[in-house]
């Protein structure tokens, strides 16, 4: 308990609201007032004109440590008491938190989330973590090949990339092999959805078009190949056109 009042009057809603937390030693109509700031003993003493001073009985107990700031209430919370679902947020994208008779509830969702790992995909939540469908660096494209048209080419998606796989198109001149070394070479197409391309763009006379082509997704970019001698692998194929 502290400060208690006696008044005269009847006061207003705005006096009862502007003059809750705050300590009022005197006033119009205030004829006792009793702030009990004595911190210990049984004496409380009126700040009235007569004062009326009083003597506490039955043992009172003094809390000096327990006495709210004027204008605020400040006393320690109550773990897991709750009357608003904001304060029942546990970081967890996973669980729809709530709060019901004063206590905080969080029950597992199926949402869509990001479990931060750039090699899995279609994250969502189940059984209150996040998770996604595992996918890795595509492999080498394989059966690059041209339809009859002549410009119209095709693939096969890398395998093991996963949803989100685009790919990287690298064009250059026959006559400025080995790839990698001629600025002929051009990113030609980046970042397509589709296994297939075409180019009607005709060769000048005496020279010819090399294609190369790799898959990418958000686990990293995969390869263009590899170089052979007599049908065995030799070297990685490198070029930086394509970003």
């Amino acid at each position: 308990m502290d400060e208690v009042r006696v008044w005269n009057r009847v006061l207003t809603q705005a006096e009862i609201q502007s003059g809750k937390n705050q300590e009022l030693t005197s006033g119009t109509g205030l004829i006792g007032r009793w702030g009990l700031n004595e911190n210990g003993a049984t004496a409380a003493g009126d700040s009235t004109t007569p004062a009326q001073n009083g003597t506490l009985t039955n043992g009172p107990v003094w809390t000096p440590t327990d006495k709210a700031v004027l204008g605020a209430c400040l006393r320690a919370p109550i773990p897991a008491c709750c009357t608003t679902s904001a304060q029942c947020d546990d970081a967890n994208p996973c669980t729809t938190d709530s709060c019901g008779a004063n206590t905080c509830g969080h029950s597992n969702n199926t949402a869509s989330c990001n479990d931060g790992n750039a090699c899995t995909v279609n994250d969502l939540c189940g059984g209150g973590t996040c998770g996604g469908t595992a996918i890795t660096v595509p492999t080498e494209v394989a059966n690059l090949r041209f339809a009859s048209d002549d410009a119209t080419f095709t693939w096969n998606t890398a395998t093991g990339a996963g949803p989100g796989t685009v790919h990287d198109v690298v064009r250059g001149l026959v006559a400025g092999l080995p790839v990698g070394s001629a600025p002929s070479e051009s990113c030609w197409q980046s970042g397509i959805t589709a296994a297939s391309a075409v180019d009607a763009t005709t060769p000048t006379p005496g020279q010819a078009f090399w294609y190369l082509v790799r898959g990418s997704n958000s686990c990293g970019k995969g390869t263009y190949g590899w170089a052979e001698s007599h049908g065995v692998p030799t070297a990685q194929r490198v070029t930086t056109v394509c970003p």
